[in-house]
């Protein structure tokens, strides 16, 4: 199944006040971070939550420029977001099909 704006925001409700615009913009980004000859099975899971991660972080900023939340920091990565944490143990499974990044 094709991960799409309807079905992004079906598994992750929490961004259905985001525009569709940015929702599809964002999947079409992770997309090309998450090649599917590698993912396999798991790339709509990876595309998932690393279109969490990157709506996420994007909210922070947005957040943090007008002052609503607190900093935190650029260091951690994918640590930053319980979604992007969650695409990183998805992506250190890849690691036992023998490919490398």
């Amino acid at each position: 199944m094709a991960v799409t704006s309807t079905t992004f925001l079906a598994r992750f409700p929490e961004f259905s006040n985001l525009e569709a615009a940015v929702v599809a913009g964002a999947i079409s980004e992770a997309q090309r971070f998450c090649n599917i000859e590698v993912w396999g099975l798991q790339y709509d899971d990876g595309v998932n939550y690393l279109t969490a991660h990157m709506l996420a972080t994007r909210t922070k900023a947005v957040g943090n420029q007008l002052g609503l939340v607190g900093t935190e920091s650029s260091a951690l990565g994918y640590a930053s977001t319980g979604y992007g944490a969650t695409f990183n143990v998805l992506q250190r499974s890849l690691i036992n099909t023998g490919f490398a990044f």
